[in-house]
């Protein structure tokens, strides 16, 4: 189903729940969205029915209270990057693998690096050894 990309966001809202988002805007082609972590899989699977079915990255940013995860899609050059916050007392988000194929090596390289739990991604390792610890590239302080 093709969208005009400035309806997009009303029906993510109509979708999820115009409450679960925090802040969105659209730029040229490139929409930008804060959601509730407990929407992400809701969101990634709205964003895959509407053309963005290519997952290019998953970037972790450490913030003084815990994380923000930003998971950018593509779709015939136009981004979508859906941003969550984690909170340092519990690491936990549903693991979007099961959606987009290509997030499975980047939710274990998140893993891997940073200490970050994706309930219901498979086990094993893709970045660091069995024994590395758990976290380590945070290095502003131990959560």
């Amino acid at each position: 189903m093709q969208v005009a990309e400035t309806n997009i966001i009303e029906l993510l809202k109509n979708q999820i729940g115009a409450s679960e988002i925090t802040a969105a805007k659209l730029k040229n082609n490139d929409i930008e969205v804060e959601l509730n972590r407990a929407k992400i899989k809701e969101a990634i699977l709205f964003f895959k029915q509407h053309g963005y079915d290519q997952i290019i990255t998953i970037i972790p940013v450490e913030l003084d209270n815990g994380f923000q995860l930003i998971y950018c899609l593509e779709n015939k050059g136009a981004i979508a990057a859906l941003k969550i916050k984690i909170p340092c007392d519990d690491l936990t988000v549903e693991t979007t693998s099961d959606i987009m194929k290509g997030a499975e090596n980047l939710e274990k390289e998140a893993r891997d690096l940073f200490g970050l739990k994706f309930k219901g991604l498979k086990e094993g390792r893709i970045i660091a050894p069995d024994g590395w610890p758990e976290k380590p590239i945070m290095l502003k302080r131990k959560l």
